[in-house]
């Protein structure tokens, strides 16, 4: 336990290093030969994992039955904690209902109310089958991920939105002359990379400045300086840095700088609890439902996002020729304080 943090950084740090070969190749490929081409690209990078898997490099035996012989499952030990195999199943139950209305399409409210009540009952199994000392941190990592209300589906087109009827015809995006006009290249390759810099900056920053705080400490810290970072996307959806003579691309770059550095910060410290959470001789299928459910909240939150954008007018943004993001601010600005809430409950769900 005592190497949690530094496991935890070491591994971030060497994704946002990695990451970075994926973000060089995406911008100008997505340019050059399209979006299809570069994810036949991408996946056989992805798959790669199946061969260390396959290989036993994990070092996970296969389980042996009382004559020797190999068991795909270890029934004795399902049987012994049925608890978490029953949320873990009501879990997948749950994402089954909300990929299903997704797939069906459903109307932006519908998916809502879907999600909401998908939510409760996996909730509700959690914090009746699972132990205290498991429920309730994992009800705050839901809910934290669920709360933050992702309403970035508009962000690409506002930043890649073309100035004119002759770029929309070559391009495919809608025109918007007041936006930014990034290229594919800057959007995804330049700002990609440097992103990847500071996510690795980030968990650095959380090893050497906050591994030996409380988890309390440091959630309620790097949430709180999150949220103020997050608010200056404010300032380049209502334009005001072209006001003030700060370029688009040098704001862009700044912005995603500091609230990468410390969206970084804030998530080490749920990924390092995760790991001591897990009771000895389960970890594998308790992190998985650990992290699962902190997954699913994140799909919780793009659902409730999706109906935000629908109230504010914006659900039909990259689907005309023309794009109003009147009122992206509001957007922004909903999706920067909610997360916030969570700390409401931090005292009653964390140790």
């Amino acid at each position: 336990p005592e190497y949690g943090p530094d496991i935890v950084s070491y591994v971030w740090t060497g994704i946002g290093i990695f990451s970075i070969l994926g973000v060089l190749i995406s911008g100008p490929g997505l340019e050059l030969i399209g979006p299809y081409n570069v994810a036949a690209i991408a996946f056989p990078f992805a798959a790669a994992v199946i061969i260390p898997t396959l290989l036993g490099c994990l070092g996970e035996q296969p389980m042996q039955t009382s004559d020797g012989h190999s068991s795909g499952i270890a029934w004795d030990i399902v049987k012994e904690h049925k608890n978490y195999v029953a949320c873990t199943t009501v879990l997948t139950l749950a994402v089954c209902a909300s990929t299903g209305c997704a797939i069906v399409g459903v109307n932006q409210g519908t998916q809502a109310i879907v999600a909401l009540a998908s939510s409760a009952v996996s909730l509700g199994a959690a914090t009746a089958l699972l132990p205290p000392t498991i429920s309730k941190p994992l009800v705050y990592m839901f809910l934290s991920s669920a709360i933050s209300i992702k309403v970035v589906g508009f962000a690409d087109n506002f930043y890649l939105d073309v100035a004119t009827p002759a770029e929309s015809l070559t391009t495919g995006y809608p025109i918007c002359e007041t936006c930014p006009h990034f290229s594919p290249t800057f959007y995804f390759t330049v700002v990609g990379v440097w992103d990847a810099i500071f996510v690795s900056l980030g968990s650095q920053l959380f090893n050497a400045t906050m591994s030996n705080w409380t988890y309390r400490k440091a959630l309620s810290v790097t949430q709180i300086v999150a949220m103020c970072a997050s608010l200056t996307d404010i300032i380049q959806f209502n334009r005001w840095n072209r006001s003030w003579g700060i370029p688009d691309t040098v704001f862009m770059l700044g912005s995603q700088s500091v609230q990468n550095t410390l969206s970084m910060m804030n998530f080490l410290p749920t990924m390092i609890l995760m790991s001591r959470l897990c009771p000895k001789g389960i970890e594998s299928i308790v992190f998985a439902m650990l992290a699962g459910y902190s997954n699913y909240g994140s799909a919780i939150s793009g659902y409730l996002g999706a109906y935000v954008l629908s109230l504010l007018g914006m659900g039909d943004i990259g689907s005309g020729k023309v794009d109003d993001f009147s009122n992206a601010w509001k957007a922004s600005l909903i999706s920067s304080v909610c997360p916030v809430l969570i700390l409401l409950a931090l005292p009653h769900l964390i140790p």
